[in-house]
């Protein structure tokens, strides 16, 4: 429901009943009790539960960065090593190609040098000889001169296929998850990587835990879609496609607004226009109420369940809507409590 900056009347059937203002609790000898409930004292149960829970998600959230962090810092630390023993090595082939190629240079002179003597004996056995001995030293000149232009490129060539591989960093965070939380989590992928979006799901998850729902199951996934807002939107975008087909494609026309009600004795707790916040069974819910009743704020729990206020275990995380909020509303203004918890 998109709130307006106005308030919004709700038109109750009749006054508050037993089991509108009664809510079960299980007694020492396992019998049921009635008693009246305190929700405002509920709700700064739930506010006191999702804060330390929301901390302690802070806490494990920032041990992940920083095990993340050192993971990074070992893996640099390591390539920086792998490069400077690269280095290393290379410089130590280089020197060694040329030890190599002066010792080949050294035998083809020595070479020369015993052919020329030879020549000058005329023993041509000596000179073949010798020959033979210029020949094999070229070709070591050639082969290491080759290797000393290769490992000068190396030297010089920075090693590319080295650097670390670029990570997801939505694959990196769903790594480990069950199969379904991961196909859930790719088709949402802003509510991983948007910080304020992550930690709305990491309360919804919570909530849903603490109300007894199995993760993985499409029990959870439904009530975490409806305490962050998604089933919400998604029925909007129906409402909106449907409105359009039923008018041959055009915009959803507005809704003619309802007249409030009219004007009674003032009560405290009235909205922003100065209309009474109740009269009789009308109860006026401000825009803040309204905005808290449909937004998740307020939510159907496993206590309404056994309470019988709703029959369909799969409301239960849901926003308890507009209706429900008036009665909650009414039934603490005839106590004379609202306007301390408002």
């Amino acid at each position: 429901m998109e709130m307006a900056d106005e308030n919004v009347v709700v038109q109750l059937e009749d006054e508050p009943s037993a089991q509108e203002v009664l809510v079960d609790t299980g007694s020492p000898d396992g019998t049921v009790v009635d008693q009246k409930p305190d929700p405002v004292a509920d709700l700064e149960a739930q506010v006191k539960e999702f804060q330390k829970k929301a901390k302690d998600q802070e806490a494990q959230a920032e041990a992940a960065r920083q095990a993340a962090a050192q993971e990074r810092a070992l893996r640099e630390a390591a390539a920086r090593e792998a490069g400077q023993y690269r280095t290393e090595a290379n410089d130590a082939q280089l020197e060694r190609v040329l030890t190599e190629i002066s010792s080949a240079e050294a035998e083809a002179s020595s070479g020369e040098t015993e052919y020329a003597i030879a020549m000058e004996k005329g023993d041509f056995a000596a000179a073949a000889k010798a020959q033979r001995k210029m020949a094999a030293a070229e070709s070591k000149i050639t082969r290491f001169v080759e290797a000393k232009a290769y490992l000068e490129q190396a030297k010089r060539t920075p090693q590319v296929q080295q650097r670390p591989q670029q990570v997801d960093p939505l694959e990196q965070y769903i790594r480990g998850l069950a199969p379904e939380t991961q196909r859930w989590l790719r088709e949402h992928r802003d509510w991983v990587l948007d910080p304020g979006k992550n930690a709305q799901l990491t309360r919804a998850h919570y909530h849903a835990v603490g109300e007894g729902l199995t993760p993985d199951t499409p029990e959870y996934f439904a009530h975490v879609e409806t305490r962050i807002g998604l089933r919400q939107e998604q029925r909007a975008r129906d409402e909106a496609g449907r409105f359009a087909a039923a008018d041959g494609g055009a915009a959803p026309k507005t809704p003619a607004r309802r007249a409030a009600a009219p004007p009674a004795a003032p009560v405290n707790g009235g909205g922003a226009t100065g209309a009474p916040a109740m009269s009789g069974n009308v109860v006026v819910l401000t825009p803040i109420e309204a905005k808290a009743a449909t937004d998740g704020t307020h939510v159907w729990g496993e206590h309404d369940l056994k309470a019988g206020r709703i029959k369909d275990k799969s409301l239960v995380g849901s926003p308890i809507g507009a209706t429900e909020f008036a009665k909650r509303k009414r039934a603490m203004m005839a106590e004379g409590r609202y306007d301390k918890g408002n």
